[in-house]
């Protein structure tokens, strides 16, 4: 069988339309390269160049824009105002912001109490300077323990560039006794966070710590009240913040209040900072704002006209100086809720020219002594009541002769009641302690405990009464 030539469509013939084949081609390759060919193809817009890989983004909220906080500079485990005993104080430890110099000042001051002879005060003497290391955290141990005796402790943080960044004051006494007294006794204690913690900035912030029982202690943070709580049975107390707080570095505080919501101690710092949250910038918390420097009330918290009350509002914490006649008397801590106190022996005769001041650089002029002499309301000034620190209410008492300690004005003389029957008067100290033990045995069963302030004269304030029990086989 014979093949058959090919039948050829009618529309293409390669004689006559082999051009047409050729531009065909010519122009589909053309359309291709310049994205033509593609129905969904913009031709409109130029070709965008290629995509490049990208780079790690910064993490310029945490790391660049803000600078990583830092721990503040403390005086750590002495709480301000500390009555420590004898041999107490043998190191020097606190925080600052890492590789930081700390500028270490100790000056002895005069014993509350001695008058106005006051060249026992001793110049500033420059301990040293000490570098914070990478943590933040410093340390000078001394020669030998400071010996008994009131110091001012002055602490100058540096940059490395020289620039002062931060200082501090704090006032503590060193007893000659080797034993712990009553302000020692209602100090609580932060326990965790723990110093120099470093805490994420998302989550939670809970502060625990001890005191005494059925004590009620305020925390401070940065000077601010961000809680309360009452001590338990065990010695433990717990307050966690209803938020959390901005990044930043913080001085925790917590402090014992009295049964009228006095402040009766407070303690040491905790210093501690919170990091900043992963997808935020810190938020500013500075310091509780300054409070200036005022005198609310003065004048003789005695009948015999002895003993020198002065009372007022300072920026929390800043030491607080007063002055007789151009000499600097006695020296004290604001507390961490700002208010202060002293109580100075002036000289019998002479006119006396009376100040305060603060180490923020505020003078205030008082008084002369022979103007409050002249008012008949000097002594008329409404103390607070003693406070019985131990033992505690509702306690069991191991001992039929327990030792009752507490707190009343410098110097005031307590009269101490057993079931309503006074059995001892007791002096306080220059710091307003007091201690008693019964040379009698108490009753079996319950007792009642209260101390009153003795003032001839004048009304005697009383402490809140203190019920224990005795059980029967003491």
């Amino acid at each position: 069988m014979s093949q058959q030539p090919f039948d050829r469509p009618p529309y293409l013939d390669w004689s006559i339309d082999r051009w047409k084949v050729g531009l065909v081609v010519v122009l589909t390759l053309l359309l291709a390269v310049t994205g033509l060919a593609q129905p969904w193809s913009q031709p409109s817009t130029p070709a965008e160049p290629p995509l490049q890989p990208l780079e790690p983004l910064p993490q310029v909220a945490v790391s660049e824009a803000v600078a990583a906080p830092t721990l503040p500079l403390t005086l750590a485990h002495i709480p301000p105002n500390a009555v420590l005993p004898a041999r107490g104080l043998s190191t020097l430890a606190g925080t600052a912001a890492p590789a930081s110099q700390v500028e270490i000042r100790l000056t002895r001051l005069p014993i509350p109490g001695d008058g106005p002879e006051l060249e026992a005060r001793g110049p500033a003497q420059e301990l040293a300077t000490i570098t914070a290391d990478g943590a933040g955290f410093w340390q000078l141990p001394l020669e030998t323990p400071l010996p008994a005796g009131v110091y001012l402790i002055e602490l100058r943080e540096l940059t490395a560039t020289g620039e002062e960044r931060g200082s501090l004051s704090v006032v503590v006494t060193v007893l000659a006794t080797g034993s712990e007294g009553p302000i020692a006794l209602a100090t609580p204690v932060i326990q965790a966070p723990a110093i120099g913690a470093r805490l994420p900035g998302d989550g939670p912030l809970r502060f625990t710590g001890s005191g005494l029982p059925g004590m009620r202690v305020r925390l401070y943070i940065n000077g601010r009240q961000m809680g309360e709580a009452l001590v338990d049975h065990q010695q433990m107390w717990q307050i966690e913040l209803a938020a959390p707080l901005p990044a930043a570095g913080y001085v925790a505080r917590a402090a014992a209040l009295g049964p009228q919501g006095q402040l009766l101690a407070e303690s040491a710092p905790v210093a501690l900072v919170v990091e900043p949250p992963a997808n935020g910038i810190p938020a500013a918390f500075g310091p509780a704002p300054a409070v200036p420097l005022q005198l609310s009330r003065w004048g003789f918290s005695d009948s015999e006209r002895r003993l020198l009350l002065l009372e007022g509002m300072a920026t929390p914490l800043a030491t607080v100086t007063a002055w007789l006649d151009q000499v600097p008397l006695t020296v004290v801590n604001a507390g961490v809720d700002g208010r202060w106190r002293l109580w100075l022996i002036p000289p019998d005769q002479g006119p006396g020219q009376v100040a305060v001041s603060t180490d923020l650089g505020e003078r205030v002029e008082v008084f002369t002594l022979a103007e409050v002499r002249q008012t008949e309301a000097a002594t008329a000034l409404t103390l607070p009541p003693p406070v019985i620190l131990w033992p505690r209410p509702g306690q069991d008492l191991a001992t039929r002769r327990p030792l009752v300690q507490g707190l009343a004005v410098p110097t005031g003389q307590v009269n101490l009641q057993v079931n309503g029957i006074t059995v001892a008067r007791i002096r306080a100290d220059a710091w307003g302690q007091w201690a008693y033990r019964p040379a009698e045995a108490l009753p079996q069963g319950p007792v009642t405990l209260q101390a009153e302030l003795q003032r001839e004269g004048l009304p005697h304030p009383r402490s809140e009464p203190v019920r224990v029990t005795i059980p029967p086989r003491l």
